[in-house]
């Protein structure tokens, strides 16, 4: 599978998922770009790794119209073109149901909501407008099955999913593939405590899988892809 020139933006490039994703599509010969969210002055490691690897970093509030808009705007200076946008959604915090406050509760959702928003909105016209389609694939929030205080990121998850699916039947027939990676943690049980956890790379694996043109078959699926014990 390989992304040989093709120009990558990576939305949430330091989150474990999307530094994955970030490296394996420069290591792949795409171009990438990756945002850096407010305050990461303090994670000049991970920075360098990335950019190392050949990713160029920029600094954007994603949660914020106007900077999504100017991560946008650089990644186009940068890109030969934009082919795939990956949305790395943020994490909702867990907190039991009877402990969250409405305010918890639109701010928990709205975190990974509002960025999904906008830059599923800019992807959409930016592949519309160079008129050779694109692919956006959405990381969604880490799914633990059986864990309590999870409500947040139940609610984000399946609101994520149908803003994935309603973008896939709308602009499919104009050569916009939308889809999304799932990562879930194994639930726990003797077999899975002996056994090693599977790297974050395979959430990385399936994002490029989807990103790549060996999945133009598909449009508004959801992937599932096993994550490392938290």
């Amino acid at each position: 599978m390989t992304l040989e020139g093709r120009g990558v933006l990576v939305v949430g490039g330091l989150s474990a998922h999307g530094r994955a994703a970030a490296l394996l599509a420069a290591a792949r010969g795409a171009t990438v770009v990756f945002s850096l969210p407010p305050g990461a002055e303090g994670r000049a490691a991970e920075i360098e790794t990335l950019a190392r690897g050949g990713a160029v970093g920029v600094a954007a509030d994603t949660a914020r119209e106007d900077e999504v808009e100017r991560l946008f705007a650089a990644a186009d200076a940068r890109l030969p073109r934009l082919d795939v946008v990956v949305n790395a959604a943020p994490e909702p915090p867990s907190r039991p149901l009877l402990e969250t406050s409405l305010a918890d509760w639109e701010a928990g959702v709205a975190r990974a909501l509002r960025s999904a928003f906008f830059v599923s909105r800019l992807a959409v016209e930016e592949f519309l407008a160079h008129g050779a389609g694109g692919r956006l694939v959405h990381v969604a929030p880490v799914v633990r099955p059986g864990d309590p205080a999870q409500a947040m990121a139940a609610a984000s998850l399946q609101a994520l999913l149908s803003l994935m699916r309603s973008t896939a039947k709308e602009y499919g027939p104009r050569r916009v593939a939308c889809n999304a990676v799932v990562p879930v943690v194994p639930v726990a049980s003797h077999a899975a405590v002996q056994k090693p956890p599977p790297p974050t790379d395979a959430v990385a694996e399936v994002v490029l899988f989807l990103a790549s043109a060996e999945a133009s078959y598909l449009n508004g699926e959801a992937l599932r892809a096993s994550c490392p014990l938290a």
